[in-house]
């Protein structure tokens, strides 16, 4: 007929399933042993001090880049400004407040000099005497 499908237990069977059970944990011990023994082996002989600060002083010359490449942009945009004519003498009025040629004053300031008429008092010799 029919089978049990339970083993048949006998009085040997019960030893050896206690010795298999006792030899696979002390197997699987000595397994999570070794993985933990070779994480401590990697991480003591692995440089991760040395490589964590080789990365912030990557991100700080990567922040260093970043600002040299924005600079760079500004004085490029600088450079474009300063090779317009009309820019130069616009910070040349500003800054040292010069005017131009071409300006209102400075041609009514020009008119009213003639170069061949003498101005009184200027390229002849003082009289000491105070005769004029």
């Amino acid at each position: 007929m029919a089978r049990a499908s339970r083993p048949t237990s006998r009085p040997g069977a019960a030893k050896t399933s206690a010795a298999a059970k006792g030899s696979l944990r002390r197997a699987r011990l000595a397994f999570v042993g070794a993985i933990v023994a070779s994480a401590i082996v990697i991480f003591a002989w692995f440089p991760a001090g040395s490589l964590l600060s080789q990365r912030s002083n990557l991100q700080g010359t990567e922040s260093e880049i970043n600002a040299l490449h924005a600079q760079d942009a500004a004085l490029a945009q600088e450079n474009k400004n300063l090779s317009d004519s009309g820019e130069i003498g616009r910070i040349a009025r500003e800054q040292y407040e010069l005017v131009s040629l071409r300006s209102p004053a400075a041609l009514g300031r020009h008119l009213h000099r003639h170069p061949l008429r003498r101005r009184p008092g200027v390229g002849r010799p003082r009289d000491p005497v105070g005769n004029t």
